[in-house]
């Protein structure tokens, strides 16, 4: 029988953020991780999302689950017993303490743990196993050269034209060539007053032809490495990001972002982290993730019933909120660090501002922001400014320096 054993030494390893390779998804019928208490492992969610694509139509996770101040077996089945996309039913648990207290004996911390058998049945598992893309872009018309330069890097890597490319603005010959299909039905965006970029995703979604469905903006292109990358990575996922890069510094853009908090998401300025893969830091919490709306990746069938949420207009932070809801239904954005894509540093004409001010996010170990760096300054001021005050007030000292001076 194919049991796969989550142990200390090969913990849905840290170096591909918590992904293994895809010669192990669907593979296994058991999946234990009982040598430790899983209770001490920082990144759960994303070890748990890692051990489902692990099985196949079905199977077993066995975990061993004590108590820290995250979480506890109880949130391990309230993760599991709510997650999207599959359904759960408990085999076995020995809570030994639970026990021992309902027979009136005595126990020890050793028995503080519970070691429960979920039996796991996959949903549509098929999809997780389609190859195929629709690589969808939203424009207005008035970025013709860079629409024509995204269906060129896909075409690139598709020379079969075995790949959708779906377009949502206005028809132009000069895509013709890349055999492309549009959204239908959109001349009324003309006229109307709001961005309604969430509107314009879920058309996207509800047309799409394939499964494995990329939505971007119309500064982006992909890098020889994306198709490649993904056959490395896999095609087991839900909802992810990939490597992005500015097109003339190639250096990192935050595409996979790590807010302070997720209670208070929806507010401006707070503090954000993206992360890359060489210094990622062990001990860092892959929570309050969310995905650059620039560009993010789907499995069609599932954000089909998640959906964006179409109150919410152009740089209203749409992205934030598809994320939470996804984490919402326990399914944690992940990022594909195999797979490149370029972005333009200057997109004025679409939202007015440039992109540089997006380089103040933080990437794992790495610059402190300019907003840190400025808050860092202003903390140094204040207890400079406090030291100077508090010797000037101080008239012992003044009275002794009179006296030692003059």
């Amino acid at each position: 029988m194919n049991i796969y054993n989550v142990n200390k030494t090969n913990q849905i390893i840290y170096q591909n953020l918590f992904r293994l390779s895809p010669s192990n998804h669907q593979k296994y019928k058991i999946i234990t991780a009982t040598e430790d208490d899983f209770a001490n492992h920082i990144n759960w969610q994303h070890e748990l999302d890692e051990m489902i694509r692990l099985i196949g139509a079905e199977g077993r996770i066995i975990i061993k689950c004590g108590h820290s101040l995250t979480h506890n077996m109880f949130s391990v089945k309230n993760y599991l017993g709510r997650r999207f996309g599959i359904e759960v039913k408990i085999e076995e648990e020995t809570p030994l303490w639970a026990q021992k207290m309902y027979n009136k004996e005595k126990w020890s911390k050793d028995d503080y743990y519970t070691t429960t058998t979920f039996y796991i049945k996959r949903k549509n598992l098929i999809i997780y196993q389609d190859k195929s893309w629709t690589f969808a872009i939203l424009t207005r018309g008035d970025k013709v050269e860079e629409v024509e330069k995204f269906c060129a890097s896909v075409r690139n890597l598709d020379k079969k034209f075995e790949h959708q490319i779906l377009i949502h603005g206005p028809k132009n010959p000069r895509y013709d060539k890349y055999q492309v299909d549009y959204v239908p039905n959109i001349e009324h965006y003309q006229k109307d007053q709001y961005s309604k970029i969430c509107n314009k995703k879920n058309e996207i979604i509800d047309v799409a032809k394939n499964q494995n469905l990329l939505i971007c903006h119309d500064r982006y292109y992909l890098d020889k490495n994306f198709l490649s990358g993904f056959e490395e990575y896999g095609y087991d996922f839900d909802f992810l990001s990939i490597d992005i890069r500015y097109e003339e510094k190639s250096t990192w853009f935050p595409s996979y972002v790590k807010m302070s908090n997720f209670t208070h998401s929806f507010k401006w300025n707070k503090e954000r982290f993206c992360f890359k893969k060489p210094d990622f830091p062990k001990n860092n919490a892959l929570d309050n993730i969310f995905i650059n709306g620039g560009l993010m990746i789907f499995k069609r069938d599932v954000v089909k019933q998640i959906r964006f949420n179409e109150c919410h207009f152009h740089y209203q932070i749409e992205d934030v909120e598809i994320s939470k809801e996804f984490a919402k239904y326990h399914i944690p954005a992940r990022v594909n660090l195999l797979s490149r894509a370029f972005t333009s540093s200057n997109i004025s004409n679409t939202v007015g501002k440039d992109l540089s001010y997006q380089e103040d996010y933080i990437c794992a170990g790495g610059t402190i922001t300019k907003r840190k760096k400025k808050n860092l300054y202003k903390r140094l001021r204040r207890i400079l400014f406090k030291g100077i005050y508090n010797i000037i007030s101080n008239k012992k000292l003044i009275n002794f320096l009179e006296k030692g001076i003059f």
